[in-house]
């Protein structure tokens, strides 16, 4: 079993977005490396208090455009993935 560290969760959304950072220019392999970490997350439960927690992920995936104007579309086409994958059924 993972523990998580209390503080875990305060870093992660930093350590989230450092990581689309970097796969900002491999759109095949991002989907690729996503759903290997997705399947990593639910093999094994991660322990809080002493308690097992089964925990799934679900991605948004999206390329930067040479069009876009702002992060902001950018961030908004990620945003739609998520929130289609999550419709899917989450754990997607």
């Amino acid at each position: 079993m993972l523990q998580l560290h209390p503080r875990l969760h305060a870093g992660a959304q930093w350590e989230i977005q450092q990581y689309a950072r970097k796969l900002l220019d491999l759109a095949e392999e991002a989907a690729v490396v996503a759903e290997r970490v997705r399947k990593a997350i639910g093999k094994r439960p991660f322990v809080v208090n002493s308690r097992p927690v089964h925990v799934t992920a679900s991605y948004g995936l999206t390329e930067c455009l040479c069009d876009d104007v702002s992060e902001l579309s950018f961030v908004q086409r990620a945003d739609q993935a998520l929130y289609t994958s999550k419709q899917a059924g989450r754990n997607c």
